[in-house]
This record gives C-alpha cells, structure tokens and sequence, in this order.
C-alpha cells in the first residue's frame, strides 16, 4: 500500500486496501487529519479494496465527524472501489466540491 499526501488536505491511496493492512492505513488517515478538518481521501489508484477496507474508511469518516471534521472520498474512475462502496452501503462522492 502506497500512501502519499500532499498540501496536507489530499491523501492518494494506491496499491490494495484490504484486512491485512487496515492499521496502518488508518494510522496514516488519522496522522493526516490532524492536519486539517476537511480531508479528501483519492480513491481511484486503488487496485483493490475489500469489504473491510471500505468499512475501515467508512469508520474513520464517522469519527472525523464525532470531532466536527470531514473527511470526503474522491472516486471518479475506479469501478471496483464503487463497486465495494455499493455492496457496503457507503456514500462516496464523484466530485470535490467546491467550498473545500
């Protein structure tokens, strides 16, 4: 899993989020919020995703939330991401909006 953040505000994950290496991408979602209140998670370098990593992010946006942050997941290309965010029942966005 490549992790890679930039202007503290965007983080490109890239590789395979799946159960095996849920802690430290959290840890690294966590790491980059505390550098802002509104991060935008790049889903689209995503090679593959599982039900658990999509419910891991799922969890970290929640918890963004509890704490008056945000935490937004950019998807625009990545079928098999969308696909696994539909099967979990997660909202993800096609665009940034604009006020971010």
């Amino acid at each position: 899993m490549d992790i890679n953040t930039f202007a503290d505000r965007f983080l490109y994950l890239r590789g395979r989020l799946y159960s095996g290496n849920l802690s430290e991408v959290a840890l690294k979602i966590e790491t980059a919020l505390d550098k802002t209140s509104c991060l935008i998670i790049n889903l689209d370098s995503l090679e593959k995703i599982d039900l658990d990593g999509a419910y891991m992010l799922y969890i970290a946006r929640n918890k963004a939330n509890e704490v008056n942050k945000q935490i937004i997941f950019y998807c625009q290309k990545n079928i098999k991401v969308k696909r696994i965010f539909t099967l979990a029942g997660i909202n993800y966005y096609k665009t940034i909006p604009s006020t971010v």
